[in-house]
């Protein structure tokens, strides 16, 4: 998908995140854009960034890893997210 920057497996187009959500998409099922907390705290306390988390959720878990005091760059590692991204997440809670 357009700005995708997963790994993707040797000789495929897309990652399997992106591979998944067009899957999802033309399968019928609702993709969700809604945020569930138990999805967020989960993802806090493993430390990692699971597949399926709407970009909500993904926000809502780099804001949580920043105020516990992890650095953007780390947090970038583990969300696929690139530094900049991640900034304007911590820029969105001074805000």
């Amino acid at each position: 998908m357009p700005g995708c920057n997963r790994p993707r497996a040797c000789r495929r187009t897309l990652c399997h995140s992106c591979r998944h959500r067009i899957y999802r998409s033309t399968s019928g099922v609702p993709l969700r854009t809604d945020l569930d907390p138990e999805n967020v705290e989960t993802a806090v306390i493993r430390r990692a960034f699971p597949e399926g988390l709407t970009e909500a959720e993904r926000r809502a878990v780099g804001q949580r890893l920043l105020r516990l005091g992890y650095s953007i760059s780390h947090i970038a590692n583990l969300s696929g997210a690139s530094t900049r991204t991640v900034t304007r997440w911590k820029a969105a809670l001074t805000a």
